[in-house]
């Protein structure tokens, strides 16, 4: 077969529809996003913690992992509408009180 300016346009374009298509779930949304990510918390390695930072007026929604007691990072809260941390929160990990 002769490679043409055509076929090469049709085939470039049946790839692209048939990868979209396999991304897709049954309603449409990507499977992709629907599948959780899997961490250590879901082992039972490390514990979660829903906190608020108390840092400024912003109190803003924070993830904790424990891990032998100690805290090992910190992570907005996904969950929530408003799901950020201002410096103060992420650097409250490190402070020493």
């Amino acid at each position: 077969m002769k490679l043409t300016r055509r076929n090469f346009v049709k085939a470039s374009l049946s790839t692209v529809v048939g990868t979209a298509t396999i991304g897709m779930g049954d309603n449409g949304t990507i499977v992709t996003e629907a599948l959780a990510t899997v961490s250590n918390s879901d082992f039972g390695i490390e514990k979660q913690v829903f906190l608020c930072c108390r840092m400024c007026a912003q109190s803003c929604p924070m993830v904790g992992y424990v891990r032998d007691g100690r805290l090992v990072r910190l992570e907005a809260n996904p969950t929530l509408p408003y799901s950020a941390i201002c410096g103060r929160g992420k650097a409250a990990d490190r402070c020493s009180l």
